[in-house]
């Protein structure tokens, strides 16, 4: 504190005899009074300074290897507040390389006090980074490697050291991608550390992405940029920022891997930070619709295709014609990758919003207060808002892009279904059930299988009677036409086989032989693959559904389970037609089924249920 005082007084003196050096006419006594009173305060600093030194000699240079791990954290806590203090003299070589060596120290709350040390002089001033330049050149890798130490609180204060030297210029924005990766740190707190990291990452990315713009701009020309410039302003500034900081985390998220759990993971990570950029709904959900939009604004409902993608189009059963490209192409839109990274955001956003934990928590989870519970339901509320209008458009658009329309699915079941009965909209409720049958005829994909699956079962639970009544006779007719292909399916199995068994027999020549018992094969496997598609369908609805019953139920549906339990048994009497994981998926809907007439019996109790029923 001495010493301190003095250089204060020394840079006072300092400053006033160079203000009077610069006068026209200097007052000579006062210029040598100003003299002999700045050499008396060097004086006295250096005294001072030298008393430090001394002191610092004989005690600091013993108590920082001190056996007790306390003394050693107090001891880098109390240097990191000396040099804070006094940088001119504490801020060289011969003190940082005592934090330097304690960054390796065997104790946690050494390395940790070190850190926040570090940390509370690169956010003290730009000038103690210029200080320490040698420091930070043999360090600073020490500091990037502690991000994974094995002690989560070190790991948590690396990371906001090396925050504090990006911000200064210190380390370059490539090396800081190895913070994002700490999105998925089995520690909550190295993950909220990495969070609060990541909004500078992506405003550094969105900085070069400008730069990089304004660069193409120049070269296409002044036309160009006035049509861009044009285009802008025709877009609302806070939407469009929202757009591009979704589609800066969807990038995010792509790099650390994009599989499912990733994204739930690095969702749930950075709610606290971009919960309210996830949670507009409307701007997720119509930035699906982008092109179609764009069409419809220039007066234009009809795209020129290349003779490739009319082809292409043609091949495709009518569900995925009518759906349009798979990535729509332009300015304005995604391409099926962003598009598909963009969905799987949205679905854990949705989850997340309604409380969901997309990552469970170590030890027993606390319960959500009631204002965390009305805040939940006020997400659902206005999830439900954006995705009546934009989320049909959005399915019937991207339908033959399983990766994009699975995700998207999964987000129906967040639906307050009640506000189609409030708004007199049973019409469009039943054009998004439709939407979802068809896409669950059109596709063979688990996920996306499972999806349409849980979207009919909510439809068909939650809302009003109306509601109810519309999604079971979907629920039904999808139950009556799965029933319908499989049969059809095992029955063309079985002709396959037949034929191929016959033309063994055949006494024809051993070429012609070959090809036709070669053609029966792939018929066969046609077939084969037609049965375990239907079954995996079956398997969906049996998840979550109970089949249909009563009058109007499809014989084809009244009977499904005999033609399940045939499978089976002709399985197990080694004569079945279909293969080992077709039997597997017919043995697996069988059970359900009987899981379902169980529970119905037992809902039903013993004065509702006859004979003959339990019989059967």
């Amino acid at each position: 504190a001495i010493a301190k005082a003095k250089a204060e007084t020394r840079d006072t003196k300092q400053r006033q005899l160079d203000a009077e050096s610069r006068k026209k006419r200097p007052n000579a006594a006062m210029t040598r009074a100003l003299a002999e009173s700045l050499s008396e305060t060097q004086t006295r600093i250096r005294g001072a300074e030298r008393m430090i030194a001394d002191a610092f000699t004989k005690i600091f240079t013993h108590r920082f290897r001190d056996v007790d791990a306390n003394v050693r954290a107090q001891c880098m806590q109390s240097i990191g507040e000396w040099m804070r203090s006094h940088p001119l003299f504490f801020l060289s070589d011969v003190y940082l390389k005592y934090l330097g060596w304690s960054l390796s120290d065997k104790d946690p709350r050494v390395r940790r006090a070190v850190l926040a040390a570090l940390r509370a002089l690169y956010a003290a001033s730009a000038e103690n980074l210029a200080l320490m330049d040698t420091f930070n050149a043999r360090f600073q890798p020490r500091i990037a490697e502690m991000i994974h130490d094995v002690d989560a609180s070190v790991a948590v204060e690396a990371v906001g050291t090396l925050a504090a030297l990006h911000a200064a210029g210190v380390v370059p924005h490539e090396e800081m991608q190895q913070v994002a990766a700490l999105l998925l740190d089995a520690d909550a707190r190295v993950r909220g550390a990495a969070a609060r990291v990541v909004p500078a990452l992506l405003a550094g990315d969105a900085a070069r992405a400008k730069a990089s713009a304004e660069t193409s701009e120049e070269d296409e020309g002044i036309a160009t940029s006035r049509g861009l410039k044009k285009s802008s302003k025709t877009n609302d500034d806070k939407d469009a920022k929202t757009r591009e900081t979704l589609m800066s985390l969807v990038a995010l998220v792509r790099r650390l891997g994009g599989s499912r759990a990733r994204a739930a993971g690095a969702v749930d990570a950075l709610w606290e930070e971009f919960g309210d950029s996830m949670s507009e709904w409307g701007v997720a959900l119509d930035a699906f619709l982008r092109e179609e939009r764009g069409e419809r604004k220039t007066g234009s409902s009809k795209t020129k295709k290349s003779r490739v993608e009319k082809d292409a189009a043609a091949s495709v059963p009518s569900v995925e014609k009518d759906a349009g490209p798979v990535g729509p192409a332009g300015g304005d839109s995604m391409d099926a990758e962003s598009a598909a990274g963009l969905a799987n955001l949205l679905a854990c956003a949705a989850r997340r919003a309604r409380g969901e934990r997309l990552v469970q928590p170590e030890g027993a989870p606390r319960p959500y207060t009631k204002a965390q519970r009305e805040s939940h339901e006020r997400a659902r509320e206005a999830f439900t808002q954006s995705a009546m209008r934009s989320l049909p458009a959005a399915l019937r658009k991207w339908r033959s892009d399983e990766a994009v329309v699975a995700p998207l699915l999964e987000t129906a079941r967040h639906l307050r279904l009640e506000h189609y009965s409030l708004r007199h909209k049973e019409k469009e409720f039943d054009e998004l059930a439709a939407v979802v049958s068809d896409i669950f005829r059109a596709h063979s994909g688990r996920r996306t299988l499972d999806a349409c699956a849980a979207a009919l079962h909510h439809f068909s639970t939650e809302g009003s009677e109306s509601i109810r009544e519309m999604a079971k006779r979907r629920v039904d007719s999808t139950y009556a036409e799965t029933a319908e292909k499989l049969r059809a399916a095992s029955a063309e199995v079985a002709e396959a086989g037949k034929k191929k068994n016959a033309k063994k027999g055949s006494s024809s020549s051993s070429q012609r032989l070959a090809r036709s018992l070669s053609a029966a094969a792939e018929e066969e496997d046609g077939a084969q693959f037609k049965a375990r598609v239907e079954l995996t369908r079956l398997n969906a609805l049996l998840s979550l559904m109970p089949p249909p019953s009563g009058p109007n139920t499809s014989v084809a549906a009244r009977d499904l389970f005999d033609d399940l339990v045939t499978v089976v048994a002709d399985a197990a009497e080694a004569r079945a037609a279909l293969q080992p994981r077709a039997v597997a998926l017919a043995t697996r809907a069988a059970s359900l089924w009987l899981s379902h007439a169980l529970f119905d019996l037992v809902d039903r109790g013993a004065s509702g249920v006859t004979a003959a029923e339990v019989k059967e």
